[in-house]
This record gives C-alpha cells, structure tokens and sequence, in this order.
C-alpha cells in the first residue's frame, strides 16, 4: 500500500486490496468509480447534478480515442488532458520509488524533485545513450 499525502491535506491511497477502480471519500459517504461501474455508499449522492455540490465539472468521455479526435478538431483539451495525465501518473511511479527504496519520500511537483533525497533523484530516469539527451 502507499499512501501520498498532498499539500492540501488530501490523501491518495493505492493498494492492491479489492476492486479496480478509485473511491472518493467525502463528508457525505463514498463514491466507487471504475470502468463501467460507479456506486455510493449513499445512493442519494448518484442523484445530484453535476455542479450542484461544488465547482468542479467532469468531461465526460466514454471513447478516448473520440475525444482526443474530438480535441483536436475543436482544438480543446481532452477528458484527461497532458497536465492531468501527468500528474496522475506521476503520483504512481513515486509510489513505485517509495516501494522500492522502502520508506518515505517527500516530492517537490514544482521541481520535480525528491526533496533532500540525491538517492530517490538518481531513480527518476535512467541514463541515455549517447548521443541523445535532454
């Protein structure tokens, strides 16, 4: 299991226990979102309106391949646009780091840098070859 705490105070917990899939836990219950699949711990909660309870809307997709099509014709974002899609995936492969090195790791997102860590930075990449570089 590995737990990513963000500067907010919102927690990320991944674990290979149960269904695939993520759990938004709020004040008013849970909500269980996977492909196909999306239940609450308070069926109340499926009935809102988007925008009802906050200010965050979802764009909706139900073909990535349509979207991003969709995307570059209107020339817009994408449901998980490259900001998002890296931010997510990011949170994993350090996740991967922490198991790995076998303790905890504090992350810079601004740097994109361990902070203090020169042992968990030499694991961000692997060297190239030469001639390439970045």
């Amino acid at each position: 299991d590995v737990r990513a705490t963000y500067a907010d105070g919102v927690e990320l917990i991944a674990t290979g226990a149960g269904e695939n899939g993520v759990t938004f836990t709020g004040s008013d219950g849970e909500i269980f979102v996977s492909r196909g699949t999306i239940t609450a711990s308070n069926p109340e909660l499926l009935k809102l309106e988007l925008g009802s309870i906050g200010p965050v809307v979802l764009h909706a997709s139900a073909d990535h391949h349509a979207d991003f099509v969709r995307a570059v014709r209107e020339r817009g974002r994408t449901a998980s646009d490259i900001e998002v899609a890296h931010r997510s995936a990011t949170v994993g492969h350090l996740g991967n780091l922490a198991i790995r090195l076998g303790r905890r790791l504090q992350w810079d997102p601004v740097a994109e840098r361990f902070v203090g860590d020169d042992a968990a930075n030499r694991l961000i990449s692997k060297p190239m070859r030469h001639p390439w570089s970045l």
